[in-house]
C-alpha cells in the first residue's frame, strides 16, 4: 500500500481491492476522478482497472509521449495501446496508462503498470514503468505535425491534475526523448518540453489561462448544446449543416459528421456543437461561408490558389514532380504518373535514398498523405496528378485554418505561424516559440534543425494575406 491512497482512503476502500466482477484492480483507479475534477473529457475503455502488466510502485511523475502514426478518428491507435504492438519489435500492452486523442479526450487505459518507458532516467528515478505514467498523445510524430490548441491545453492540464495529485512538481513532467538512454533513442514528444513544464506549474499555481468549458447553451441565439443522444429540430439543422440524414437523431453518424465539419472550420473535432459551432452552423446555412468553400467556377478560391502557389514556387519550384532535394531525375517513375497508394507506399524507400519522403508541388510527407487520404475518404488509386496535389494542398491550408482566417476569426499572425508550421519554406510572422528554440520575425518555424530555412520574405506573406482575406461588413458600409 502507498502514501497515495493512505491520502486517500475513499479511493482504497471503493477501488482496490474486488471490483463487481469479483477482479483485482490495480491502483490508478484515482485517474478518472482526477482527470474529471480537473474538467477534461474523460472516455474508459472497457477493463481499464484491470489491465496492466503488473502493479505500480510509487508513482513519481508522468511521461509524455507521441503516438509516431495517423490514421481516421480522433484515438486511431487506441487499440494498439491496449493489446501491443507486433511486427519486428514486438511488445505485448498495455503500452501507456492514457491516451489523449486529438480533441483533447483523456483515455483510460490501464490502472497498473505499462510498457512505455524502456532504459532512462530523469531526476534520479531510473523505474520508468513502475514509477512513471505514460500518456501517449495522437499526433504523427514529425516536425510539421501540428499540436491541436485544445490538445495540448488538455495535455498540460491532465499533467498538472496528476502531479498535484500524487504531491510532485512540474519537474517530474519528462518527454520519453529526455528520459531514454542512451540518448538519441527516442525523439517523442516533439515539443519543447521546458515550454510544457512552465505551462503546467503556471496551472498547478493557478497563474494560467485555460481552455473554460462549453457552455450549456449559446447566449447570443439561446441554442442548447448538443452532443451524441441529443434529438429534436436543432438536430435537424446540424443535420443539414453536415449533409448528414436529417432523422433529428444525433448518433454516432451525426456526430462523425460534426466532427469533420468543426475540422474543416478549425475548431475542435469533438463532435459536440457548443456555440462556436452553432456560430459556422448558421453561416454554412444562410451562405455566409461560401466564399471561403469554393470559386465560382466550382474549383478552389482564388485566395486559396494564390496561397498554393506561393507555398509552391517555394517547396518545388521545379513542379509537381518534385522529389526531396529536387531527386525525381534519380528515379525511373515520374510522380504524377503514380496512384496515391504507389507514393504512400514508396515513401520508405524515398527516405533511405534521399533522407526524406518529401513529394510533389507542396512537398507532402508520408504521414501527411495517409492523413489527407483518410480524411478526404479517398480510395488511393487516384492519380498523383496536378489536380490531386492541389486538392490535397488546399485541404491542408483549410486543416491550417484557411476558412476561419478569410472569415476573420483567426489573425494574420496566427494564420501565419500555422501555415510555418505545416511549409518550413514560409517564415513566422512575429518572434514566437519554435520547434527547437525561440525563432524572430522572417525565420522558419524550424530554425535550429540544421536543415530548413524561410525562403519567402515575411513581408510577401503578410501582402499576400491581407489581399485574400473577406472584408467584413463594415468596411463595405458606406
Amino acid at each position: 500500500m502507498t502514501w497515495i491512497f493512505r491520502r486517500h482512503p475513499e479511493v482504497l476502500k471503493s477501488h482496490l481491492f474486488i471490483n463487481g466482477r469479483g477482479t483485482m484492480s490495480y491502483s490508478l483507479v484515482w485517474l478518472s476522478e482526477v482527470l474529471r475534477a480537473a474538467g477534461l473529457k474523460v472516455a474508459e475503455t472497457n477493463g481499464w482497472v484491470n489491465r496492466g502488466v503488473s502493479e505500480m510502485g510509487k508513482v513519481r511523475g508522468v511521461m509524455c509521449h507521441h503516438t509516431g502514426s495517423s490514421g481516421p478518428g480522433n484515438m486511431p491507435t487506441l487499440k494498439t495501446l491496449i493489446q501491443g504492438r507486433g511486427g519486428t519489435r514486438p511488445l505485448p500492452g498495455p503500452l501507456a496508462q492514457l491516451g489523449l486523442g486529438i480533441d483533447g479526450t483523456w483515455y483510460l487505459i490501464a490502472a497498473g503498470r505499462a510498457n512505455h518507458a524502456g532504459v532512462g532516467e530523469w531526476n534520479g528515478v531510473k523505474t520508468g514503468n513502475s514509477s512513471f505514467i505514460g500518456v501517449e498523445a495522437e499526433n504523427p510524430g514529425t516536425p510539421q505535425a501540428h499540436w491541436p490548441d485544445w490538445q495540448m491545453d488538455a495535455y498540460r492540464r491532465g499533467v498538472a491534475a496528476i502531479l498535484s495529485y500524487i504531491g510532485e512538481s512540474s519537474e517530474m513532467c519528462c518527454g520519453h526523448r529526455e528520459y531514454a538512454l542512451p540518448k538519441g533513442r527516442k525523439i517523442d514528444p516533439l515539443f519543447d518540453m521546458d515550454l510544457f513544464r512552465e505551462g503546467v506549474r503556471q496551472i498547478m499555481r493557478g497563474t494560467a489561462a485555460i481552455r473554460g468549458p462549453i457552455p450549456a447553451s449559446d447566449a447570443r441565439s439561446g441554442r442548447p448544446t448538443l452532443e451524441r443522444g441529443s434529438k429534436g429540430p436543432d438536430v435537424i439543422l446540424i443535420q443539414r449543416a453536415v449533409h448528414e440524414e436529417q432523422d433529428g437523431k444525433f448518433g454516432a453518424a451525426t456526430e462523425s459528421a460534426v466532427r469533420r465539419f468543426q475540422s474543416d472550420f478549425g475548431l475542435r473535432p469533438d463532435g459536440i456543437v457548443g456555440p462556436l459551432t452553432w456560430s459556422k452552423i448558421d453561416e454554412v446555412l444562410e451562405g455566409r461561408v461560401a466564399l471561403a468553400e469554393v470559386d465560382n467556377d466550382g474549383g478552389l478560391p482564388s485566395g486559396a490558389q494564390a496561397l498554393l502557389k506561393l507555398i509552391g514556387d517555394a517547396e518545388a519550384p521545379a513542379g509537381y514532380e518534385t522529389l526531396y532535394g529536387n531527386n525525381q531525375d534519380n528515379f525511373p517513375k515520374p510522380l504524377t504518373t503514380m496512384t496515391l497508394s504507389e507514393v504512400i507506399n514508396t515513401g520508405p524507400l524515398w527516405r533511405r535514398l534521399f533522407r526524406s519522403p518529401a513529394c510533389g508541388r507542396y512537398q507532402f510527407m508520408t504521414p501527411t498523405l495517409l492523413r489527407l487520404r483518410d480524411r478526404l475518404h479517398l480510395q488511393g488509386t487516384e492519380l498523383f496528378d496536378s489536380g490531386l496535389q492541389d486538392r490535397l494542398g488546399y485541404e491542408l491550408l483549410k486543416i491550417r485554418g484557411y476558412q476561419r482566417y478569410v472569415a476573420g476569426d483567426l489573425s494574420k499572425v496566427e494564420f501565419g505561424l500555422a501555415l510555418a508550421k505545416e511549409w518550413a519554406s514560409l517564415p513566422v510572422l512575429q518572434d514566437c516559440p519554435g520547434a527547437h528554440k525561440v525563432v524572430r520575425r522572417g525565420e522558419t518555424y524550424y530554425a535550429g534543425d540544421g536543415l530548413n530555412r524561410a525562403l519567402v520574405p515575411p513581408q510577401t506573406v503578410e501582402e499576400l494575406l491581407t489581399t485574400i482575406q473577406i472584408p467584413s461588413p463594415a468596411a463595405n458600409a458606406a
